[in-house]
């Protein structure tokens, strides 16, 4: 009964929604929609065409050189918000995308094999620079009380968009090659243009983000640096086991699926299942477990948990494609839902200054700079041959960092109070 008056409660919201606005909603709802419907088929024909062509060994390369371009690219974007509508941006960066991909596609369909480091680099910067415009756009538009209240069916959509993209991708493989199925899956970019193009002007980003730069990011965390040290180190060693993770299928998956075609048809529907489990977490897990257990204990849970996984996956069945794709959609799965809900929550504690700040610090420099690390490290062959050891290493690393983080955050939580 609880639970339907919560449902009645929120469409009740929903349905005091003025016209215009609900316009507004639904031309943010197509253009998340076609973004998170294009990712899926443009990451695994993209992989595909990748491994086809330059093997697992040098996915660490073009990931360190997609690291390095978006750290540029994004400080670049940083400098044009002050001088261009955010429309204008995304209109002017999805037609760009669609452009050199295209571009790219025909490179690497006659032979120039080098456009598919091209086309790896932008597929992993599009999908972040017009995810956060567009996010950027929906958190200028809505009150606190409204993101509370549409976040969680945004997201639901988001999740469903990418499992009907990756198996898509995946039924494509039967009526198209790899090059025109990457084609699909970048064209929907154009329709996001136009409708990001008709949203209405809620409010700048740029002054939103000027207002709470008053202070530097790295001033506002001065008095929780122990904290934000715990933090950041977990954060980096999810990339670092992830990541881990990812090398080991590409490895096998490049054994197992010799066939461009095939390797497009599989990514497909690994990436979709990653998008099922996340969604099925989302729904039916998350909101009782964080009522249940503590956020702490879920985060203990959670490198136990990848410890097992890996076990079976990269131990056991280390020889073998499904165990350790298995083992991959599980690391990914859980990443994309309880890590990230359970992260969150550790940013509580800080003020609305030192959340600005630690947010930028983490999401910014310390999630690239960790993937960008591991990157360096799977190129050596010494982490190579020892990469199911390592990740058992850095998992253990991760449970036992969780400890002083916690310490820190009663600290910082009994300190708050007694200002209060």
């Amino acid at each position: 009964m609880n639970l339907l008056n919560k449902i009645s409660e929120v469409m009740a919201k929903i349905r005091s929604i003025d016209s215009d606005t609900k316009k507004q909603l639904g031309l943010i709802s197509i253009v998340l929609f076609c973004l998170f419907f294009s990712y899926p088929i443009v990451r695994s024909t993209v992989d595909a065409t990748f491994l086809d062509i330059y093997g697992a060994d040098k996915s660490p390369h073009v990931w360190i050189y997609s690291v390095l371009f978006l750290s540029i690219i994004v400080s670049i974007y940083n400098l044009l918000y002050k001088v261009m509508k955010v429309q204008l941006l995304f209109f002017f960066t999805s037609i760009f995308t669609v452009f050199s991909m295209f571009t790219c596609i025909y490179l690497v369909k006659n032979g120039v094999d080098i456009a598919a480091y091209f086309l790896y680099i932008i597929k992993e910067a599009y999908i972040v620079l017009l995810f956060h415009m567009a996010l950027g756009w929906l958190n200028t538009a809505l009150s606190f009380d409204m993101a509370k209240v549409l976040y969680g069916p945004i997201g639901a959509v988001n999740s469903i968009s990418g499992i009907i993209g990756g198996y898509m991708t995946s039924a494509l493989t039967y009526e198209m090659d790899t090059n025109q199925i990457m084609m699909v899956g970048v064209s929907s970019l154009i329709i996001a243009a136009f409708a990001f193009l008709k949203l209405s002007d809620v409010g700048s980003i740029k002054v939103e983000v000027e207002d709470e730069k008053k202070e530097s990011p790295f001033a506002s965390v001065a008095k929780v640096k122990k904290y934000l040290f715990w933090l950041g180190l977990i954060v980096m060693l999810t990339q670092f086991c992830i990541s881990m993770a990812n090398f080991k299928f590409f490895v096998l998956l490049e054994q197992f699926v010799s066939n461009k075609l095939e390797k497009t048809r599989y990514l497909g529907n690994i990436y979709s299942t990653i998008n099922v489990i996340s969604l099925t977490i989302q729904i039916l897990v998350l909101p009782i477990a964080f009522r249940i257990f503590k956020n702490r204990s879920i985060h203990l849970f959670i490198p136990v948990f990848y410890m097992l996984v890996s076990v079976f996956g990269f131990f056991a069945g280390g020889s073998f494609l499904l165990p350790v794709a298995t083992a991959f959609v599980v690391f990914k799965g859980f990443d994309y839902s309880v890590f990230s809900a359970a992260k969150e929550l550790l940013y509580f504690p800080l003020s609305s200054k030192q959340k600005y700040g630690a947010k930028y610090i983490i999401d910014m420099v310390v999630y690239r700079f960790g993937k960008g690390l591991i990157s360096f490290l799977l190129g050596l062959a010494l982490v190579k041959a020892n990469i199911n050891f390592l990740l058992i290493f850095f998992l253990i690393i991760w449970f036992l960092a969780l400890f002083p983080l916690f310490k820190e955050m009663k600290t910082l939580t009994t300190h708050n109070m007694e200002k209060l």
